[in-house]
């Protein structure tokens, strides 16, 4: 995780950026992670800097246009403002471009300048309302540049390095990691997908856990942990199916990696979390495929999606990547 995929370089410098990606996420879940971030960050080297940026996706510019981050921004600003350290928010910006009529928030990638603008000279942002086109990035850098420039002017802070503030969470993630699915006890069938698969190549191999496939329903994995969350690693795709969780004597709850972005050949990783919080201590734990049908086709519609190869989705298997444990791997009583 952020030890092996970031701290492992040494950074001089890390922008860190997940306004758009926690949509929908629980606040203080926000906090949690995103204060987990700057301690492991701190502790690991205190002269590292840090910077939040704080992108936006359509459903969130309402927020800008009342004059205020969006909500996972406001999160995240708790937490820079406690861990001393600066944020930009593009959303203002482009919502003033967007006022004076100057800017299109989501539009056709097709027909454009080489400066990213319409014929009538407004500047396309996205072509999908989340993912910036070229000009939109453009946007993006004229934003975050002045606002270095601003912040490398200012006095440096009269914190000492290393000097780390009380958390402000009561469970930062500062111990996260994952469980392999190999360090689990498994049922049922179980593959892990070879390297040169090209599920198991959606994103660079060095932050690609190993992916371990369940093809048929009943395939179930089993493991312990000590702490109040916790949460699942996997990718999502045209055939996930669904899964149950099993947590010590409660309900199962059943979840699926499928999304209305799971469409023919495009898989990619995803995160599941525990829908409640637990009480501290030692927790048991069974994910279980199930045959329970998914109504792939109306999620896929909620986008205006209609399926060019139904059996694509006709499969419904469960791909897992490790368990997200928050509080770290705390021994057992």
């Amino acid at each position: 995780m952020w030890r092996n995929d970031v701290l492992a370089r040494s950074p001089d410098l890390l922008f860190v950026e997940f306004a758009v990606n926690d949509t929908g996420a629980a606040p203080e879940r926000i906090r949690a992670a995103m204060e987990g971030i700057v301690l492991q960050t701190r502790r690991a080297n205190p002269a590292t800097e840090l910077c939040f940026v704080y992108t936006l996706s359509q459903s969130q510019l309402s927020d800008y246009q009342a004059g205020r981050l969006a909500v996972t921004a406001r999160a995240m600003d708790e937490v820079a403002a406690h861990h001393g350290i600066p944020s930009v928010a593009v959303g203002f910006e482009v919502v003033r471009q967007l006022a004076e009529g100057r800017l299109v928030f989501r539009g056709p990638s097709t027909g454009l300048d080489a400066e990213g603008r319409d014929p009538e000279g407004r500047l396309v942002l996205t072509g999908d309302g989340i993912h910036p086109l070229a000009g939109g990035h453009r946007l993006y850098f004229t934003v975050i540049e002045r606002a270095l420039r601003a912040f490398f002017a200012a006095p440096p802070a009269s914190s000492a390095p290393g000097a780390l503030p009380p958390p402000l969470t009561p469970e930062p993630w500062d111990r996260a990691t994952i469980l392999p699915v190999a360090d689990t006890a498994r049922t049922g069938e179980w593959i892990p997908l070879p390297a040169e698969d090209r599920r198991a190549r959606v994103h660079p191999a060095p932050i690609m856990p190993v992916i371990w496939l369940a093809p048929e329903a009943g395939a179930s994995l089993a493991f312990e942990f000590t702490g109040t969350r916790f949460g699942l690693v996997g990718l999502k795709g045209p055939d996930c199916g669904q899964f149950r969780v099993f947590v010590n004597d409660l309900p199962p709850v059943a979840a699926t990696f499928f999304d209305a972005h799971s469409v023919e050949n495009r898989y990619h990783l995803a995160a599941w979390h525990y829908p409640q919080a637990l009480p501290h201590g030692a927790h048991r734990v069974r994910i279980e495929l199930i045959d329970t049908p998914i109504d792939k086709a109306a999620i896929l519609a909620r986008r205006g999606y209609t399926p060019r190869d139904p059996s694509a989705f006709a499969p419904h298997r469960l791909y897992l990547g490790g368990v997200l444990l928050p509080s770290g791997l705390s021994p057992l009583p």
